[in-house]
Protein backbone atom coordinates (compact mmCIF):
# COMPACT_ATOMS: atom_id res chain seq x y z
CA UNK A 1 0.00 0.00 0.00
CA UNK A 2 1.57 3.35 -1.13
CA UNK A 3 1.21 6.27 1.18
CA UNK A 4 0.84 9.16 -0.91
CA UNK A 5 -0.40 12.78 -0.99
CA UNK A 6 -4.32 11.72 -1.45
CA UNK A 7 -4.29 9.31 1.57
CA UNK A 8 -2.66 12.32 3.99
CA UNK A 9 -5.32 14.91 2.30
CA UNK A 10 -7.88 12.16 2.94
CA UNK A 11 -6.82 11.75 6.63
CA UNK A 12 -6.44 15.51 7.44
CA UNK A 13 -10.18 15.81 6.24
CA UNK A 14 -11.36 13.35 8.34
CA UNK A 15 -9.71 15.04 10.63
CA UNK A 16 -10.98 18.29 10.39
CA UNK A 17 -14.54 16.79 9.45
CA UNK A 18 -14.59 15.21 12.51
CA UNK A 19 -13.57 18.04 14.51
CA UNK A 20 -15.91 20.70 12.73
CA UNK A 21 -18.77 17.49 13.51
CA UNK A 22 -18.23 17.48 16.93
CA UNK A 23 -17.96 21.55 17.30
CA UNK A 24 -21.00 21.63 15.06
CA UNK A 25 -22.74 18.42 15.42
CA UNK A 26 -21.85 16.23 18.48
CA UNK A 27 -20.95 18.92 21.36
CA UNK A 28 -24.98 20.97 21.01
CA UNK A 29 -25.87 17.37 20.77
CA UNK A 30 -24.76 16.20 23.80
CA UNK A 31 -25.30 19.93 25.85
CA UNK A 32 -28.97 19.16 24.34
CA UNK A 33 -29.12 15.51 25.87
CA UNK A 34 -27.32 16.74 29.37
CA UNK A 35 -29.82 19.41 29.03
CA UNK A 36 -32.84 17.04 28.87
CA UNK A 37 -30.91 14.85 31.57
CA UNK A 38 -30.99 17.65 34.02
CA UNK A 39 -34.52 18.68 33.42
CA UNK A 40 -35.72 14.78 33.77
CA UNK A 41 -33.71 13.92 36.96
CA UNK A 42 -35.32 17.68 38.22
CA UNK A 43 -38.80 16.44 37.17
CA UNK A 44 -38.10 13.14 38.76
CA UNK A 45 -36.96 14.67 41.94
CA UNK A 46 -39.63 16.75 42.15
CA UNK A 47 -42.42 14.14 41.31
CA UNK A 48 -40.70 12.29 44.05
CA UNK A 49 -40.62 14.74 46.43
CA UNK A 50 -44.52 15.99 45.93
CA UNK A 51 -45.32 11.92 45.88
CA UNK A 52 -43.76 12.13 49.17
CA UNK A 53 -45.47 15.15 50.68
CA UNK A 54 -48.90 13.49 49.71
CA UNK A 55 -48.06 10.18 51.04
CA UNK A 56 -47.97 12.85 54.45
CA UNK A 57 -50.51 14.28 53.90
CA UNK A 58 -52.65 11.31 53.05
CA UNK A 59 -50.80 9.13 56.60
CA UNK A 60 -52.10 12.59 58.38
CA UNK A 61 -55.79 12.52 57.18
CA UNK A 62 -56.27 8.98 57.97
CA UNK A 63 -54.35 9.77 61.43
CA UNK A 64 -57.09 12.97 61.83
CA UNK A 65 -59.80 10.67 60.60
CA UNK A 66 -58.87 8.04 63.34
CA UNK A 67 -58.82 10.37 66.01
CA UNK A 68 -62.11 11.63 64.86
CA UNK A 69 -63.52 8.36 64.51
CA UNK A 70 -62.15 7.46 68.15
CA UNK A 71 -63.35 10.86 69.78
CA UNK A 72 -66.74 10.51 67.51
CA UNK A 73 -66.93 6.62 69.34
CA UNK A 74 -65.97 8.15 72.55
CA UNK A 75 -68.60 10.71 72.32
CA UNK A 76 -71.34 8.03 71.53
CA UNK A 77 -70.73 6.01 74.54
CA UNK A 78 -70.29 8.51 76.63
CA UNK A 79 -73.59 10.25 75.81
CA UNK A 80 -74.95 6.18 75.78
CA UNK A 81 -74.16 6.29 78.99
CA UNK A 82 -75.37 9.39 79.97
CA UNK A 83 -78.55 8.14 78.76
CA UNK A 84 -78.80 5.06 80.57
CA UNK A 85 -78.12 6.62 83.70
CA UNK A 86 -80.57 9.23 83.14
CA UNK A 87 -82.62 6.42 82.09
CA UNK A 88 -82.25 4.32 84.92
CA UNK A 89 -82.52 7.09 87.74
CA UNK A 90 -86.01 8.28 86.30
CA UNK A 91 -87.02 4.71 86.25
CA UNK A 92 -86.21 4.55 89.59
CA UNK A 93 -87.77 7.58 90.72
CA UNK A 94 -90.94 6.00 88.83
CA UNK A 95 -90.63 2.81 90.70
CA UNK A 96 -90.17 4.94 94.14
CA UNK A 97 -93.31 7.18 93.44
CA UNK A 98 -95.20 4.04 92.16
CA UNK A 99 -94.34 2.13 95.29
CA UNK A 100 -95.39 5.21 97.32
CA UNK A 101 -98.44 5.39 95.58
CA UNK A 102 -99.25 1.78 95.75
CA UNK A 103 -98.66 1.85 99.69
CA UNK A 104 -100.65 4.73 99.83
CA UNK A 105 -103.30 2.56 98.38
CA UNK A 106 -103.04 0.02 100.28
CA UNK A 107 -103.10 2.10 103.44
CA UNK A 108 -106.38 3.59 101.77
CA UNK A 109 -108.18 0.35 101.08
CA UNK A 110 -106.67 -1.23 104.87
CA UNK A 111 -108.26 1.58 106.56
CA UNK A 112 -111.56 1.39 104.43
CA UNK A 113 -111.75 -2.03 104.81
CA UNK A 114 -111.07 -2.04 108.73
CA UNK A 115 -113.39 0.47 108.82
CA UNK A 116 -116.07 -1.04 106.72
CA UNK A 117 -115.51 -4.93 108.97
CA UNK A 118 -116.30 -2.12 112.01
CA UNK A 119 -119.75 -1.07 110.33
CA UNK A 120 -120.34 -4.67 109.50
CA UNK A 121 -119.56 -5.95 113.04
CA UNK A 122 -121.99 -3.38 114.32
CA UNK A 123 -124.56 -4.31 111.57
CA UNK A 124 -124.36 -7.78 112.47
CA UNK A 125 -125.17 -7.19 116.09
CA UNK A 126 -127.98 -5.01 114.99
CA UNK A 127 -129.48 -7.75 112.14
CA UNK A 128 -128.66 -10.33 115.07
CA UNK A 129 -131.06 -9.00 117.43
CA UNK A 130 -133.44 -7.75 114.42
CA UNK A 131 -133.74 -11.54 113.76
CA UNK A 132 -133.95 -12.94 117.11
CA UNK A 133 -136.68 -9.91 117.62
CA UNK A 134 -138.72 -12.06 114.77
CA UNK A 135 -138.10 -15.11 115.60
CA UNK A 136 -138.22 -14.95 119.30
CA UNK A 137 -140.96 -14.07 121.62
CA UNK A 138 -139.30 -13.22 124.41
CA UNK A 139 -136.07 -13.04 124.69
CA UNK A 140 -133.31 -10.36 126.03
CA UNK A 141 -131.49 -7.73 124.39
CA UNK A 142 -127.75 -8.64 123.04
CA UNK A 143 -125.50 -6.63 124.79
CA UNK A 144 -122.41 -9.02 125.30
CA UNK A 145 -121.20 -10.12 122.24
CA UNK A 146 -117.91 -11.39 121.22
CA UNK A 147 -115.97 -9.63 118.79
CA UNK A 148 -113.49 -12.88 117.99
CA UNK A 149 -116.68 -14.74 116.73
CA UNK A 150 -118.05 -12.07 114.25
CA UNK A 151 -114.59 -11.66 113.23
CA UNK A 152 -114.06 -15.30 112.87
CA UNK A 153 -117.39 -15.33 110.67
CA UNK A 154 -116.80 -12.28 108.67
CA UNK A 155 -112.74 -13.39 107.74
CA UNK A 156 -114.26 -16.97 106.46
Amino acid sequence: MEFNATFLVSAISFVVFTILMNMIFYKPLQRIVEKRQRFLDYNYYLAKSNADKSEALLKDRDDKLNGAFASAKNLINEKSDEANAQKDEQTAKARKESQKHLDKSRLYFKNATNSANEELKGQVVTLAQAISDKFLVNHDKIENVDNDLINKYMQG
